[in-house]
């Protein structure tokens, strides 16, 4: 068996050719994506930070407290540079309130989902955040890429 040396990118533009046009024509979709790993990302590290905190005697409240701060400014970063790549743009201050901004709006929209899906329309309160996210993450996202890391044209 003989070991294919191109690059993944390489192989997998050689194996499905239509990917490539796929995401050029729709980049968007790729940065959606990528938004959408660091959600997972940030699901991972909150869970582990709030569930070590509870484990270690933490009370749960600020167990989460301590997750959410953390995975604000990870989430921060990560979509600054990686997915949005504003890393250097000089606009970090307006950009952090803009986000914090946006996170607490999501945040206060969140208890509100939560509220109608549990205690008005008698939902599973396990499933009712679940039920919330094709809401809060397309928000979050177009928030994200048309308000907090959008492309500042430069007045001239």
């Amino acid at each position: 068996m003989t070991q294919n040396k191109a690059p993944l990118a390489e192989r997998i533009q050689a194996r499905f050719p239509w990917t490539v046009s796929f995401f050029f024509r729709f980049p968007w979709l790729t940065q959606f994506f990528n938004f959408s790993i660091v959600g997972a990302i940030n699901f991972v590290l909150s869970y582990a930070l709030y569930g070590g905190g509870v484990y270690i005697g933490l009370h749960h409240q600020i167990a989460n407290q301590i997750a959410f701060w953390v995975t604000i400014l990870n989430g921060y970063l990560l979509n600054k540079f990686w997915v949005f790549g504003s890393g250097h743009s000089g606009r970090t201050q307006a950009e952090a309130i803009r986000y914090l901004t946006v996170y607490g709006t999501n945040y206060v929209l969140g208890i509100f989902l939560l509220y109608l899906y549990v205690d008005v329309w008698g939902l599973s309160k396990y499933l009712a955040p679940i039920i919330a996210m094709p809401i809060t993450i397309p928000l979050n996202y177009i928030l994200n890429r048309k308000w907090i890391f959008a492309e500042r044209r430069k007045q001239g």
